[in-house]
């Protein structure tokens, strides 16, 4: 047994707009000192976990590339499976610049 192991808590909502409002009003926790270390994210079916994984090797993958350029672009995915993922390239000075297609739809 592991002392002080936090342990991860489920949360069941009953429709979609009471999650999504739960997830709108996060903004409001940030910073306070009593959610300092707690991190709430939302759970992924395994489709969505392979499709994130996709994207995020693409990212590595083009991140490697870019390295081998000596390049000051990194790339990144951003969104989420349920409103779209892509990947999205910045400069060193986290400037970004454009979004890359979809693979998908490649």
């Amino acid at each position: 047994m592991m002392p002080n192991k936090n342990r991860p808590i489920k949360l069941e909502f009953n429709t979609e707009e009471e999650k999504v409002k739960v997830f709108n009003n996060l903004r409001n926790l940030k910073g306070k000192n009593d959610y300092i270390g707690i991190s709430i994210k939302e759970d992924y079916t395994s489709n969505e976990r392979k499709l994130i994984k996709q994207f995020s090797e693409r990212a590595e993958t083009k991140n490697k590339e870019e390295e081998e350029k000596n390049s000051n672009i990194f790339w990144r995915v951003r969104g989420t499976p349920k409103n779209g993922l892509h990947l999205k390239w910045f400069t060193k000075a986290n400037q970004q610049t454009t979004i890359a297609p979809n693979p998908q739809s490649m």
